[in-house]
């Protein structure tokens, strides 16, 4: 079902021949050119009172429409009045298509941040935004440019997959990213053809993936494959204007990938471990703290394991080893028996590191349980230790 909104203020609106493509419609109301252009199964026009007592009997006699009656927007509650009443006559799962021509004052955007709140709210598919420019009018003709605004509902939604990206979520990016690349290949419009946009955008979620369920081996596997990609996209930047966003976040996500993709796919290694404070960090940074602490822990373990030279050291029969000394390491720090400052100072982490991850995974089933809060303190104290760890150059010696 097709949604169309439009709107209608008060002006001293001039009949023309309102242009999109190949259509044209005459008027000089533009929800009748929205009408004609899309025939919307509803047509919603947003309008005061006073836009309605001026041009609402005119409307109604050549084409059919439901008024969404706002006020003015003179002060605050007038704007967010406004916003819920654009809210509540949008129905759920809809298509929509927005046109902002006859718009007055804050009106459009108030009406374009309801549509892209109702996205994530009520599924509703916004696939067009129109403005129908007036004053580029052909004075010869009177045949006035439609122009479509649907690039700045793309910028927002590069907006908020930029910010899922930064939470440690690129599937909005990836879809974006595929979007663009099947663009290029089904529409006949397109002049240039995406190099390795779908592919980028692919390895950035297996980046994401491996990254939110803790397998750093596999990070570190997407982090190679991801910068041999990143490499491949720099066509697509140079030649296709809908990726001019991702042009902006390239030194980021380079910056992310480059910390990972370093160690070589070596986990173990001086690299690797370096690589593994960067995921710390990282998820540190986009408050994904239970990973992060899972994370320390094991890195810690692996760490020791190294160090006393165990042979597999991703196995879990073989990390015992490990794991059996630096349990014996915290009991001594518990019962204050004599260890060196160095010793002292990884039984404290080694407890520390147990105790918090402990009270994450048993949900604060515990008498000693911390508050949300503290436990995003005490988290970021404890695992930026464990980082300082598994970075050093020895860790029993």
């Amino acid at each position: 079902m097709l949604t169309a909104l439009s709107f209608l203020g008060t002006g001293n609106y001039r009949p023309t021949t309102y242009v999109l493509g190949e259509k044209r419609c005459s008027t000089h109301l533009f929800p009748v050119a929205m009408k004609s252009f899309f025939n919307p199964e509803r047509l919603l026009v947003v309008m005061t009172r006073e836009a309605e007592d001026k041009y609402g009997k005119e409307l109604e006699e050549v084409c059919s429409y439901q008024p969404v009656r706002i006020p003015s927007g003179k002060n605050e509650n007038e704007l967010w009045a406004m916003f819920s009443e654009i809210a509540s006559a949008i129905s759920e799962n809809v298509d929509m298509v927005i046109d902002i021509t006859h718009g007055f004052r804050s009106q459009p955007m108030f009406a374009l941040a309801a549509a892209v709140y109702l996205q994530a709210v009520k599924e509703v598919k916004v696939q067009g935004l129109y403005y129908g420019a007036f004053e580029a009018k052909d004075t010869e003709s009177n045949e006035t440019p439609v122009f479509d605004m649907t690039p700045v509902l793309h910028l927002m939604a590069w907006s908020s997959a930029t910010e899922s990206y930064g939470r440690g979520d690129a599937a909005p990016l990836k879809q974006l990213l595929d979007d663009i690349h099947r663009y290029t290949y089904t529409n006949p419009a397109a002049e240039v053809k995406s190099v390795a946009l779908s592919r980028v955008g692919s390895s950035l979620n297996d980046l994401s993936q491996a990254l939110n369920v803790i397998r750093p081996q596999e990070a570190l596997n997407s982090a190679q494959v991801l910068v041999d990609r990143l490499e491949k996209v720099e066509t697509d930047l140079i030649s296709l204007p809908q990726t001019r966003p991702l042009a902006f976040l390239m030194d980021r996500i380079r910056e992310d990938t480059l910390a990972l993709a370093g160690a070589d796919g070596e986990l173990f290694s001086p690299a690797g471990f370096a690589a593994q404070a960067a995921m710390i960090d990282r998820y540190l940074k986009s408050g994904q703290v239970a990973q992060a602490l899972t994370l320390a822990r094991e890195a810690v373990v692996s760490r020791v394991a190294v160090e006393k030279k165990v042979e597999n050291v991703d196995d879990q029969k073989c990390r015992t080893v490990a794991e059996q000394w630096l349990y014996e390491i915290g009991c001594k720090k518990k019962e204050k028996e004599q260890l060196s400052e160095r010793h002292a100072q990884l039984g404290d982490l080694w407890n520390s590191l147990g105790d918090v991850r402990n009270d994450i995974d048993h949900a604060g089933m515990r008498k000693s349980r911390l508050s949300a809060r503290k436990m995003y303190e005490r988290a970021d104290e404890v695992c930026k230790m464990a980082m300082e760890w598994i970075s050093s150059a020895s860790v029993i010696e």
